[in-house]
């Protein structure tokens, strides 16, 4: 399963029509235009994977989708490291793949890591 693009994403919300249908020219409303800005921050603070996505509808909670979101992070690590040789192989690529996580969603979102 991938991520929901934004437009998949502004389906589950019901705003694919606004998005489609908002001028580029300024002829649109402001409000028009701040609503997609909130969606697309949401798109940005908790990403496109469905699971994630359900829950924010359901609880609203960006809080919730870091969670989840950290836990589908260490679900990855743990069934990668099978694929190692050696202790050694298994804690760098832990380190490594837990860094670089760490480092995106500071630099995106802001969020705890």
């Amino acid at each position: 399963m991938t991520s929901l693009t934004f437009l998949e994403f502004l389906d589950a919300f019901h705003m694919r029509d606004l998005y489609e249908n908002i001028d580029l020219f300024d002829a649109s409303g402001y409000e028009d235009y701040d609503k997609l800005k909130k969606y697309f921050d949401i798109y940005l603070h908790i990403g496109g994977y469905p699971e994630v996505v359900k829950t924010y509808i359901g609880t609203g909670s960006i809080e919730a989708c870091a969670d989840l979101s950290e836990n589908h992070v260490a679900i990855f690590v743990k069934e990668s490291t099978r694929y190692f040789d050696s202790p050694l192989e298994t804690a760098t690529f832990d380190k490594v793949f837990s860094s670089i996580a760490a480092m995106m969603l500071k630099k995106r979102r802001g969020l705890r890591i």
